[in-house]
Formats: structure tokens, C-alpha cells, sequence
């Protein structure tokens, strides 16, 4: 179980194997950008999640993505689209 650091609510989050990880553009199907690139990390940090990486070369982009697993990643998300719809 994965719990936030400030001990405000606690989501329940499998242990996840290896191939579980994924950066935001395998999980997106898009390029994510530096800003939500961003968000994602802090909301995994304050979770206490330390995200994997691998190095991309591609035309538009050369350097470190993050990996985060995909029940992370499906948290963050549906959260997010909560929050957009809501404010």
C-alpha cells in the first residue's frame, strides 16, 4: 500500500513488475510536454513514488524520461480529469 507523505488520504497501489512502468508518452500516445511533465513528478513525489527512467533519441527529443506505473498513472489521470471538470 502506497500512502501520501502528509497522511491525508491513502490510495491503495499493487506492487507492479517491471513492464508495468511506462513513460507519459507510451501511456498518452502523445508527447506530454515539459509542463506536465511536471506536474506528474511532483504528484509521484508526494507520494513518495520514485520514478524509473530510460534515455530516448529522437528527432524532437534527446534525454531522460521518466517511468511510472500504469496504476500511478491511471490515479493521476482520473484525478486530474475529476479536478478539470470540477474547477
Amino acid at each position: 500500500m502506497l500512502g501520501m507523505k502528509n497522511g491525508k488520504e491513502q490510495i491503495k497501489i499493487m506492487n507492479s513488475t517491471k513492464q508495468d512502468y511506462q513513460s507519459l508518452y507510451d501511456y498518452l500516445g502523445k508527447p506530454a510536454g515539459k509542463e506536465l511533465g511536471k506536474r506528474v513528478f511532483e504528484k509521484a513525489y508526494w507520494f513518495g513514488i520514485t520514478p524509473k527512467y530510460r534515455f530516448v533519441d529522437t528527432k524532437t527529443y534527446k534525454g531522460k524520461v521518466h517511468l511510472y506505473t500504469r496504476a500511478f498513472l491511471d490515479y493521476y489521470f482520473e484525478r486530474e480529469e475529476i479536478t478539470d471538470i470540477i474547477i
